[in-house]
Order: structure tokens, then C-alpha cells, then sequence
């Protein structure tokens, strides 16, 4: 997981928005059997007269039990 931050000019009003980034694959490597994978991508943002966050993460989990934080 990665955090920034950023320190921004004026603007108007604070403002908020996230996102989630999902999908599936088969993954198939030679000479192996075909594994499916699960991902998951969520970023989150923060953005203020003063002050800017962002929150992004990711996550897949295979099949055969294996995951990627």
C-alpha cells in the first residue's frame, strides 16, 4: 500500500473520491495447469484548499490459494 501526500494550492472546496478496480484473468504458464485470479485495485482521494491525500492499494488472489498484497 502507498500513501502520498501533497501540499496543494488554494481551491474552492474539499473533495473526496474513490474507486474500485476489479477483475479476473486465467493465468497459464507452459507446462502447468490454467490457475484464475481475482484482483482488486481500490484508491482513495482526498483533495482540500490546503491539503491532498491519496490511499492506493493492491491485491490479487490465485486460485490455488496464492495472493500478492
Amino acid at each position: 500500500m502507498a500513501t502520498t501526500l501533497v501540499i496543494t494550492g488554494a481551491s474552492l472546496h474539499a473533495q473526496l473520491d474513490g474507486t474500485v478496480d476489479v477483475g479476473a484473468s486465467s493465468v497459464q504458464y507452459d507446462g502447468y495447469l490454467a490457475a484464475g485470479a481475482l484482483y482488486v485495485n481500490p484508491t482513495l482521494r482526498y483533495n482540500a484548499p490546503d491539503l491532498s491525500l491519496g490511499l492506493q492499494g493492491s491485491g490479487v488472489v490465485f486460485e490455488t490459494g496464492n495472493h500478492i498484497l
